[in-house]
């Protein structure tokens, strides 16, 4: 998040692992199938994506910024047409999750998200690194491995891109996040702020090898 634009709400951390929030998700939630597919995505999936990170945000996130800044943020800064416009960035990578029996391509659910993003200024001094700038699950797949198979994918990526290291972003306050990352792999090495519309917050820097 950058803090020269305030009411920005992302897109600088990877905070789509789900936190611990008020009114969080049912645990009654039918469970998904635990085999998926993965594929990078194309300009075609931008209005599935933006559907899938939107709600995700919206539900762990948006009780804690106003309704004006949250519709300013799903609306615009996630609307389809600003990942379609991503999706053709060559400095922008982004990778999607859909379950194995789907059909086809073109009518599977998105369910997972990665993005990768050769940040030329990262927060702090990290050599020959590439960001991970998004992840996000829908709900229903949470603790069946997509994200592990997404950090999997993201890592298999960044080698290819010559990259020895990811670094993200998550908000101090996504206490789930962070024991998911720090599950993966993923170590504290600094910190940096961000803005969430007016209000001043802090990420946690995390790294890992790859």
């Amino acid at each position: 998040m950058s803090t020269s634009q305030p009411t920005g709400l992302e897109p600088h951390h990877a905070d789509g692992t789900p936190s611990i929030t008020p009114n969080t998700f049912s645990s009654h939630a039918s469970p998904l199938p635990r085999s998926y597919t993965t594929r990078q995505g194309t300009s075609s999936d931008a209005a599935k994506i933006s559907k899938l990170v939107g709600n995700t945000w919206s539900e762990l996130f948006g009780w804690s910024v106003s309704p004006q800044d949250l519709d300013t943020y799903i609306n615009v800064t996630l609307s389809p047409s600003s990942f379609e416009s991503e999706l053709e960035q060559s400095d922008k990578h982004i990778f999607i999750c859909a379950s194995s029996s789907s059909s086809s391509d073109q009518q599977a659910e998105i369910l997972g998200v990665s993005q990768l993003v050769n940040n030329p200024s990262p927060p702090m001094e990290i050599p020959n690194s590439i960001e991970l700038q998004r992840l996000y699950a829908h709900r229903s797949t949470h603790g069946t491995g997509l994200g592990q198979l997404l950090i999997t994918k993201s890592k298999e990526k960044a080698r290819e891109l010559g990259k020895s290291k990811i670094w993200l972003g998550v908000w101090e306050g996504n206490e789930r996040g962070k024991r998911f990352y720090e599950k993966m792999g993923f170590e504290r090495v600094g910190e940096k702020v961000f803005y969430a519309g007016e209000s001043k917050r802090r990420d946690l820097i995390m790294c890992i090898d790859v």
